[in-house]
């Protein structure tokens, strides 16, 4: 009995020792981090206003980004969060350009936005597979708004060169900008319109201008060979003459009286020729 007792006792000792020395049990807390993550995903539902979505796009993609750099956050946990929150935010996007390019009134800054925002949203992948987050669908979606700003700029470029070169170019110049007055979306920006439809008459004026100072050279014939001037500079201003009357109407609908050009380009003829005939007797009285 006093053998039994001993050992109880031992073992009472032991078992409060180890009570009193034993470490708690783990709490399992959630990731605070992760849950502010998800909370803020829980913004885009219901129809946030825009400002609201670009919001927080812009502030989860960063915090999720920094959060798993940090190691407070998982690469899975991450990736789960930056797809759903691009899942997400995609259709509300698309709504806005939808609804942009629906307007008269067009902006670069904002093209430059969408532009930029578009490649983002079509250049996000999964770190793991490295899988593109908007599927094939989405995706062409997305890159339907990079064509029409793309498409913007181009037209935009192409409005500014109203300059002449030759027939075959301006043609070509004019059959592109009618392409694009035809684009959808595109045709709706009036600025851009006007622009591209005034091609035709700032182009005519330029060649106009070209004609006129292809004739005006010949004003200048005491300071050429006669050679030259009737082989070169005359033939020039001829043809040009010539080149404007055949293609101006077809090419622009419309035409500048050439008459007055044509007055002064044989009063210059006829004042050169008379200025070489001179020359030619100078030069045989000096001979004699």
């Amino acid at each position: 009995m006093l053998v039994a007792a001993c050992v109880a006792a031992v073992l009472g000792v032991l078992y409060y020792a180890r009570a009193i020395t034993a470490p708690p049990l783990q709490a399992n807390f959630p990731n605070a981090h992760l849950a502010s993550l998800k909370a803020d995903l829980k913004r885009l539902d219901g129809q946030p206003s825009m400002d609201m979505a670009d919001s927080v796009f812009n502030t989860t993609l960063h915090a999720a980004r920094y959060f798993q750099r940090e190691g407070l956050i998982t690469m899975k946990e991450s990736d789960e969060v930056i797809a759903k929150l691009t899942r997400q935010y995609t259709p509300f996007f698309l709504s806005s350009a939808k609804e942009y390019f629906d307007q008269s009134t067009w902006a670069a800054s904002k093209n430059f936005a969408l532009r930029r925002r578009a490649n983002l949203l079509c250049g996000l992948r999964m770190q793991e597979d490295h899988k593109a987050i908007l599927d094939d669908a989405m995706r062409a979606k997305v890159d339907s708004v990079t064509i029409v700003v793309n498409a913007y700029d181009e037209a935009m470029e192409l409005a500014k060169n109203v300059l002449f070169t030759n027939i075959e170019a301006v043609r070509q110049r004019l059959r592109q900008a009618d392409s694009y007055t035809r684009m959808p979306k595109l045709c709706n920006c009036t600025n851009l319109m006007e622009r591209l439809k005034s091609m035709r008459t700032r182009i005519e004026q330029n060649h106009y201008r070209y004609v006129k100072g292809k004739v005006e050279e010949m004003a200048d014939y005491r300071y050429y060979s006669e050679n030259y001037y009737k082989n070169n500079l005359a033939v020039e201003a001829s043809n040009a003459i010539k080149e404007y009357k055949s293609n101006a109407y077809n090419l622009y609908g419309t035409q500048t009286s050439l008459d007055a050009l044509e007055q002064r380009y044989n009063a210059y003829w006829k004042d050169a020729l008379e200025h070489y005939n001179r020359q030619h007797q100078d030069d045989n009285n000096s001979w004699w």
